[in-house]
């Protein structure tokens, strides 16, 4: 299983604690990076090759939280 949370925040420089045997790394990206991220080979190829029959809905929501973001080019 498989989540991501998406949060905005001033700045990248906040402390984070990871849970032991649950989390292994963490990223602060801009929504084009994100976008850039998960259709990346360095992303879990069973969920990039998924991404896109949920972007329309992330598209949708994030342009509600973050005025303007897009991934699409």
């Amino acid at each position: 299983m498989f989540y991501v949370y998406a949060a905005t925040v001033e700045s990248a420089d906040i402390p984070i604690t990871l849970q032991a045997n649950e989390t292994i790394d963490y990223k602060f990206l801009p929504y084009d990076k994100f976008c850039d991220f998960v259709q990346s080979v360095a992303f879990a190829a069973s969920l990039w090759e998924r991404f896109p029959a949920y972007q329309n809905a992330l598209e949708t929501y994030v342009k509600q939280v973050l005025k303007g973001a897009t991934c699409k080019k």
